[in-house]
């Protein structure tokens, strides 16, 4: 007899949590907002209709650009900065922030008042927070849209009101604004809902839609199928900790260097830097060096293989979160003595470089602004990712040169900076993104990196980095290899 009570009881309380759920559901707030109907003959139409339209205000504790009420001034982290970085001639650093301004918002119409606004981020599988009101349907959906592919996906989410907000204030007025706390919250799928494809990263539209199961009905006696909210934006990421290994298995001389009357000696040396975020605080680990990978009988025309471990290895490849740096350098080796010093004058000056960056990055922007600092990633690529601060493309683009040029010996035959981000390497790996196209660059007044896209197998992308020094009056090809570990 006891037992069928617990049973009897736990029944109605599972009953009244899954089903019911009255006691978390928002009140219903109509208000009045400029809707867009259908009409025969008419191509945009709007009227001014009242009824209980959800509004997303924040999205993960970020507000929206077109947040109830409106609002003066956002917090310092809710806004994207840009940083730029100068330095003199001893080698000192002074870098100075500032609000990302359109059209430079990662987002284009999410800005405040002539000001980019931070877009919200999250990954696969973990739970986003809507802050609005009118959320007050415990069917209501969310609906994210690709913005790059329009593709739509229809999501479960789950509804809590909120019940201590008042309907009404001393005036009367239906409060509808910024002092309604409901809440929306939903996933963010691992997998395509036939399961066969992995949630593509990227940004997205947000929008709830709750259906009209209150039989709210219009002045005009016609009842709507459902309300719909104001759209937000939301970045995926990648899922976190997916591993990587980068490698390259050969080496092919087009041209040997001039002057030399034996064949060439090739060394070369990669340094590698992960900056990530750890509980909200920027990190930087430096990883060192890898092993060199050597030539010594090179010559016009030759291909030679070799193994040569970048980031991972072969059965153990590499957890990577977050955006990494490799500094890459190769000399035609006359005298080992000489290239000791050398390999050891490039390695301080990368790692003293990228310690220079993140000391001032910190210093420049400090306590909140830094948090708005660092979540814009590689302003300059293609794809506009955000975890790290703009400002380390920016210091590459006018610092990095100096650096170099000030350590390098006069008998590099190759140099390199390559900068990858978790999204970079995502797509670079991922079966059907296609190959980037072919690029060049000039290190400096000497050396000139071409990059060729080779092929892409499943998850392994391949390319050849080309080397011109004219200074050696050489050219060198790597072959890269990039694989993620599925």
């Amino acid at each position: 007899m006891l037992m069928s009570e617990w049973v009897e009881e736990g029944l109605t309380l599972a009953r009244a949590f899954l089903y019911d759920r009255t006691f978390c559901l928002g009140k219903v707030r109509p208000w009045e907002q400029r809707i867009y109907l259908p009409k025969p003959g008419v191509e945009f139409y709007s009227e001014d209709i009242i009824g209980p339209w959800p509004w997303i205000n924040q999205v993960d504790g970020l507000r929206t650009h077109d947040h109830r009420m409106p609002i003066t001034d956002y917090l310092p982290e809710e806004y994207e900065t840009n940083c730029q970085w100068q330095m003199d001639a001893n080698g000192n650093t002074d870098g100075s922030c500032k609000y990302a301004m359109p059209p430079s918002c990662e987002v284009g119409w999410h800005e405040h008042n002539g000001t980019c606004l931070r877009v919200p981020v999250s990954r696969p599988g973990q739970t986003v927070e809507l802050v609005g009101f009118d959320f007050f349907s415990r069917n209501c959906k969310v609906i994210l849209t690709s913005m790059a592919s329009y593709q739509t996906y229809t999501l479960n989410a789950d509804v809590c009101g909120d019940s201590a907000t008042p309907l009404t204030g001393d005036d009367g007025a239906v409060i509808a604004d910024h002092r309604v706390k409901d809440v929306v919250s939903f996933q963010i799928p691992e997998w395509t809902p036939d399961g066969l494809s992995e949630f593509a990263p990227g940004l997205y539209f947000i929008q709830v839609v709750e259906p009209n199961d209150i039989n709210y009905t219009y002045p005009d006696g016609s009842q709507p199928n459902d309300f719909r909210s104001n759209v937000a934006c939301i970045k995926v990421l990648p899922a976190e900790g997916l591993r990587y290994r980068i490698w390259s298995d050969q080496i092919h001389c087009y041209d040997a260097t001039d002057g030399e009357w034996f064949s060439d000696e090739i060394y070369m040396q990669a340094y590698r830097v992960l900056f990530s975020m750890s509980g909200g605080v920027p990190q930087k680990a430096d990883l060192g060096p890898t092993k060199p990978a050597e030539w010594d009988d090179a010559d016009g025309g030759e291909t030679h293989d070799w193994l040569w471990d970048i980031v991972g290895e072969a059965g153990n490849p590499f957890p990577f979160t977050g955006a990494l740096a490799i500094g890459i350098i190769g000399y035609e080796v006359d005298s080992e003595d000489a290239l000791k010093k050398q390999v050891k004058a490039f390695g301080e000056a990368f790692s003293l470089y990228f310690e220079t960056v993140w000391t001032g990055l910190l210093a420049a922007v400090g306590g909140l602004a830094a948090l708005g600092a660092i979540l814009k990633f590689f302003a300059s690529l293609s794809l506009k990712w955000t975890l790290i601060a703009v400002a380390i493309v920016l210091i590459v683009v006018t610092v990095i040169g100096l650096i170099w040029a000030a350590w390098a010996p006069a008998d590099r035959m190759a140099q390199d900076f390559v900068l990858l981000s978790e999204q970079d390497l995502y797509y670079l790996t991922h079966p059907s993104s296609p190959n980037p196209g072919e690029s060049v660059h000039a290190i400096d007044d000497d050396i000139t990196e071409r990059t060729i896209p080779d092929s892409k197998i499943n998850y392994l992308y391949t390319e050849e980095r080309q080397y011109s020094s004219r200074g050696e009056g050489s050219r060198y090809g790597i072959r890269v290899l990039y694989m993620r570990d599925v």
